[in-house]
Formats: structure tokens, sequence, C-alpha cells
């Protein structure tokens, strides 16, 4: 194929969708290497790097990120910042920062997945007409009000004004933490995983609070939100509460626990750190918060959407310039969802809608070689950032492929050659994953349909169905049999 910037375009978004079903949006970082056990066994694993991320209590965190170098403290400002501009879970939501140091006052750039102001979220809570970029930009600017009135000869606590701002901006975060809390912690209709108690008396009475409040009924998250955040942040203060979670007979549920706690408490604990960085650095009391509002989005061409007629089989074998017969067999079952996957468009990530706002000269470039995030970055952000010959550095990545990854445009030649190097690392990886699928088994492979051992979940017609389905991907393990000797015969 040729070396077009369509036709790089095109092999990135059909390797990148190759890769994820072979991965089954599991961690490339854990499967590669053959972690088989880590990986194949126990899928809730891949949260461990998480989980090692948040194991301190909040009063040490807070001082180990001000007592960081210069550039470390930056980073974390960016992050703070990042995850309180991110108002609930999900793929909509994620946020990046950079940060732009100007004479007297410093500029924060931030883009997020939805783009800032498109679409209406739980914390839009002003008249349904409101405009949603309105009520944003009026968050904005209370964050940079919060920071200007930081007083470096005051040692009280932040405004709580702002703090009740950030905890009702990120309600739908929240709420998923709540929800996950009283999973973690009950096992039923009044009983609690945790009988005893943490020591000493006032700990075990802030432990006591905070589960009484967890479990206050029927009542909706929203209507005492302000209450359960800041008692989670009372909990994470202790490290006496920390042991006593971590503690047997389950460690990995107290680690877990723990985690969530931390992330029901993280608007509290970002707002106070952000605040404590502006006191000890004067610059960051003057900040203006730059909305990015990128839309460009990713599609195949139709001449490459044509070129193989969404086979997944041809397409893997011009990618790679050769396939085997495990090979054909292994993808074939995809060839449905590739041909559908393909067609669709796909939007930026908020990284690659940094990037492109730089590369384009919409704005200054950023004074860091860092972008802040509100979660750990992606395969292909992370692998496309670090190919250059100045990479941008994270806070880490959570090495899953997802494959609805908008590409930025050509704007440079430095941007052909990172695209050229993450086209190639995706088709290493997939050959990388397909060896080890061949050694090993057919367990490092997501299965193409989903299977069942309880017959009696599907109706007749169902079963029916699914019979066809088998039939079918025989009948299409044979074509692709075919077309590989075709091909072969062919060169």
């Amino acid at each position: 194929m040729e070396s077009t910037n369509e036709g790089r375009t095109a092999r990135i978004i059909w390797a990148a969708h190759i890769l994820s079903y072979l991965t089954k949006q599991q961690s490339n970082v854990r499967l590669q290497g053959l972690q088989i056990e880590a990986a194949g066994e126990d899928e809730e694993d891949e949260l461990d790097d998480e989980l090692e991320d948040e194991q301190l209590d909040a009063a040490t965190e807070k001082t180990v990120s001000l007592s960081a170098s210069q550039e470390s403290i930056r980073f974390r400002f960016l992050d703070c910042v990042a995850q309180l501009l991110s108002p609930s879970k999900g793929w909509d939501y994620v946020t990046a920062t950079a940060l732009r140091e100007r004479e007297d006052f410093v500029e924060i750039d931030v883009a997020r997945n939805d783009c800032f102001g498109a679409t209406r979220g739980g914390w839009s809570s002003g008249a349904i007409s409101m405009d949603p970029g309105i009520v944003e930009e009026e968050y904005f600017r209370k964050l940079e009000k919060f920071l200007a009135v930081a007083d470096p000869s005051q040692t009280v606590a932040p405004s709580c004004e702002f703090v009740s701002d950030a905890i009702a901006y990120t309600g739908g975060r929240i709420d998923h933490w709540v929800d996950k809390l009283r999973g973690l912690l009950h096992v039923g209709p009044g009983r609690s995983k945790r009988k005893k108690q943490p020591s000493p008396q006032e700990d075990a009475k802030i432990w006591t609070d905070f589960k009484c409040l967890l479990f206050q009924g029927t009542a909706a998250t929203a209507n005492f939100r302000d209450k359960i955040v800041n008692r989670a942040y009372k909990c994470v203060l202790s490290t006496d509460i920390r042991q006593f979670l971590h503690k047997n007979p389950q460690p990995k549920n107290g680690r877990k626990i723990w985690y969530a706690l931390k992330s029901l408490a993280r608007p509290v604990l970002d707002c106070r750190i952000v605040h404590d960085i502006a006191i000890q650095h004067a610059q960051f009391r003057n900040i203006r918060i730059c909305p990015v509002r990128q839309r460009h989005k990713t599609s195949l061409q139709d001449a490459y959407r044509d070129e193989y007629e969404g086979d997944i089989v041809l397409t893997w074998h011009n990618l790679a310039r050769d396939s085997s017969l495990f090979e054909a067999k292994t993808l074939v079952g995809f060839n449905d969802k590739f041909k559908s996957d393909c067609s669709k468009s796909f939007a930026l990530h908020a990284e690659m809608q940094l990037f492109l706002h730089y590369e384009t000269g919409a704005a200054l470039s950023p004074t860091l070689d860092y972008f802040g995030c509100s979660k750990k970055i992606c395969l292909l952000c992370e692998s496309f950032l670090q190919a250059f010959a100045r990479p941008i550095a994270t806070r880490g990545r959570h090495g899953v492929c997802y494959p609805a990854w908008g590409i930025p445009p050509l704007a440079s030649p430095e941007t052909a050659a990172a695209l050229e190097k993450l086209d190639k690392i995706l088709v290493s990886r997939v050959k990388s994953h397909l060896a080890n699928s061949a050694r090993f088994g057919q367990r490092l492979v997501a299965p193409a349909v989903h299977q069942s051992t309880v017959a009696s979940v599907y109706t007749d017609a169902e079963v029916v169905r699914g019979l066809h389905g088998r039939v079918e991907t025989t009948e299409s393990a044979r074509r692709a049999e075919e077309k590989l000797r075709v091909l072969r015969s062919i060169q």
C-alpha cells in the first residue's frame, strides 16, 4: 500500500482494531512479556498498578507532592486540575491539561474527550436551556478565583465554597465511587464485611460515621455528596484506618476499599493540593484556564474502506506483508465486527486535541513537555507521544488499546514520522500476540462469539442461530484459508 497520509491513517485504524480484538481490552503492558497468569486468569489484576499508586494516606501524599522538585510540582498541579475538570467516569470525560508560563500569569490549556461545552452533564445544574459551555466557563472562573485568594500568611483550610462547587461538578464520579464502596463493604442487607473497627477511638468514630452515612438507606447520593466526600477525606487522612483496611484476611479487598475511598475523597484532596501549591508558588495564584474545542474526527477514505471489502484476513495479510493459516483462523471470527467498526468515525482523545492545538499553531507550545491527565493514558496516545525526539510525558499508561482513536492530521514531518512509528508498533504487537497465542493456546485471544455453558438461558431459536453461526464461522475459516493460498500463489 502507498505510504500516503490516508494510507497511514488506514493502517493505524486497521491494526488498532485487530489488536483490540485480540487483547480483549486488557492491558498490553501485562500481555506483553507473556504475563499470562496475571492477564488471563484474573482480569481484576489490571487494577494492581492503580492500587499501588494510591496506597499513601492523604496527608503523606500531599507532603510528598509539595516537597518534590519544581518540575514534579508542576506535573502534579496539572494532574490535579485535570481531575477537577473531569465530572464523571467514562470515556467522554477524560481530561488533559498543559501549562504555559507567562511573565506574570500561567495559562492552563484543557481538553476533554467529549469537547468542553459540547454536551450537558449532571454538573449543569442551571436552567435547562442554559448553554453547558457557559456553566463550565463559570466553573473555570471559580477555580481561578479559588487559587487567586490563596494566602501564604494563612494556614487554614481552603475556601469551602469552591470545594463544594468541585464536589457538585464531579458528582457523577462521586456517585460511582459511593456505589463501589457500598458493594465492597456490604455482603448483604444489613451485614458489613468488616465488623471490627480501627484504633484509636477517634479513628474508629470517623470510620463508623462514614459507614453510617454510606448506608443511610435509600437516600439519593446527590442529597449528601458534600458530607460523604468530606467524611471520606477524613478517613484517608488516617494512617490507622489505612493500616486497618490493609490487614488480613483479605488484604487485596482492603487495598480496593482504600483506593475507592481516596477516589471518593479526590475532589477535596485535589483542591487542597492545588491551593497549597498556589501558596508556595505565587505564579499559580494567577492562572487562566483555556478550553480547547477541537472537533476533528478521523474516518477511512472510501478507497481504503473498499480496498479489501472489510475483510480482516486480507487486511492483516497486507499489514503484516504475510500471514499464516493459524493467524487467518484466529482473526476470521472477527470479520463482521471489523467491517462494521472500521466504517465509523473516531474523535480525538483529549491528549491528541492538545497536541493538535499546538501542532496547528492555534496556541504557543507549552512550557513543559508534559500533559496532565485525569487518568492514565491509552496505548495509542502513549506510543504516539513518546515517538517524538522530545517525547511528551504523562502520569503513566494503562496500556489498553482503544481502537476508537482519532488520528491527528499530518501538519509536519515529525508528526508523519511519529505516526509511522505507531503503525510499526501496532503491527509488531499484533504479530507478537498472535505468536504467543499459537504458542500458549487460544486463552490469550478474546472469543469472537459469546459462549455459555448454561443452555437453559437460550430459546430454541437462539440455539439454532448459534449453530448456524458456528457453521458460518467454519465456512469463513475455510474461505480465509483459500484466500491465503490465492495470495501466496500470486506473490
